[in-house]
């Protein structure tokens, strides 16, 4: 137990977006009751408002209407005929406050979770979660012991609300046997109203309390120590310094590269300053030239760097250059569409070697 604490004392960082999902994937959910309370409780009031009062009214003119024809019945297939026929009528007048409850109910775990989530881990039998410490430990955690106060606030709450209700509405409660029955009912319903809307706000007003502070334990669970976000990041974006290696060998490998290829080369051809394309042109291995080094940008300006270093002529010619570079792979040959443009460029540097 000690341990645990100690475990839980390390975890200083905020949880991340993998390590919650995680959570979900186990079935480790966040779960606040009074979400639910306060959803279901504003559905009674929201049906208590408008829905019942239709729903009653037209179950009291059925049960008036069939009072008045009473004596018009026929009971000739039995009596049954009529009890069914009253059970399917009050089923059909019940049926939108069922539907606007289950729905209530619905949206009230679309609210509680902000969407849809289903885990078989949380109902996957696990023999190692049975254990008497383990139990008792969840028994005296402290989200049950806040589930505890908080029913027992809503409890008190809630008899406040209907004593004041009662208080408020006593006067014409006593005098209800000398009033009409259409009079009583209306009555009835204003005072429901009251009692509804007023518990409603009462059962809000503890469970955002009890939410937001459901949601502060829950998290603080979930926290994470600086190892662990260290690995976690290792683990999705890879590991830094492997990266930086590997980033440091290609350049090695392409500095080397340029660094054999450019000074064997005859010719550079430049952009002339996003692109260079080193060509080398060997009648007794090839008919055409060939590409033996190219790049853009900063390895342009190394092959150039070198280039002026080992004394290899550099020839400008954006056209030329942008296509090789396009065009053409490392020691692959030109194109036929760039025989005469190369030829000529080869021409110009070997006369030019010549006259030195």
């Amino acid at each position: 137990m000690v341990q645990s604490s100690e475990d839980q004392a390390a975890k200083t960082e905020e949880p991340t977006e993998r390590k919650v999902q995680e959570a979900f994937k186990k079935g480790n959910l966040m779960f606040v009751k009074d979400v639910y309370s306060v959803c279901i409780m504003t559905a009674w009031t929201v049906s208590v408002i408008f829905i019942i009062p239709d729903i009653v009214k037209g179950i009291l003119n059925y049960m008036c209407g069939l009072l008045t024809h009473a004596g018009n019945l026929s009971f000739s297939c039995g009596p049954g005929v009529s009890v069914g026929t009253l059970f399917l009528k009050v089923l059909l007048y019940m049926t939108p406050l069922f539907i606007f409850i289950i729905a209530s109910i619905i949206l009230a775990n679309f609210l509680h979770h902000f969407k849809f989530y289903f885990s078989f881990n949380s109902v996957k039998l696990d023999f190692s979660k049975i254990s008497i410490a383990s139990g008792l430990s969840k028994i005296l955690s402290k989200k049950n012991l806040l589930d505890f106060v908080a029913n027992l606030i809503k409890l008190l709450l809630l008899i406040v609300v209907f004593t004041v209700s009662v208080f408020k509405f006593w006067n014409t409660i006593i005098n209800y046997s000398l009033l009409p029955l259409h009079v009583i009912m209306q009555n009835i319903f204003s005072q429901l109203h009251f009692f509804f809307i007023l518990s409603s706000v009462v059962v809000g007003c503890v469970a955002c309390f009890s939410y937001f502070y459901s949601r502060k334990i829950y998290f603080n669970k979930l926290k994470m120590t600086r190892q662990e976000i260290k690995r976690e990041l290792r683990e999705t974006e890879g590991d830094h310094e492997i990266k930086k290696r590997i980033r440091y060998r290609v350049v090695q490998r392409w500095q080397s590269q340029l660094a054999n290829a450019v000074p064997k080369a005859d010719v550079i051809v430049t952009n002339p300053e996003h692109f260079a394309v080193a060509l080398s042109y060997n009648s007794e291995v090839a008919n055409v030239p060939k590409v033996t080094a190219k790049g853009k940008d900063m390895m342009a300006l190394r092959m150039k760097y070198i280039a002026k270093k080992n004394n290899v002529p550099i020839v400008p010619n954006k056209q030329l250059a942008q296509g090789l570079y396009k065009e053409v792979a490392v020691q692959g040959a030109i194109p036929p569409k760039y025989y005469t443009i190369v030829a000529e460029i080869l021409s110009f540097v070997i006369s030019m070697k010549n006259s030195k």
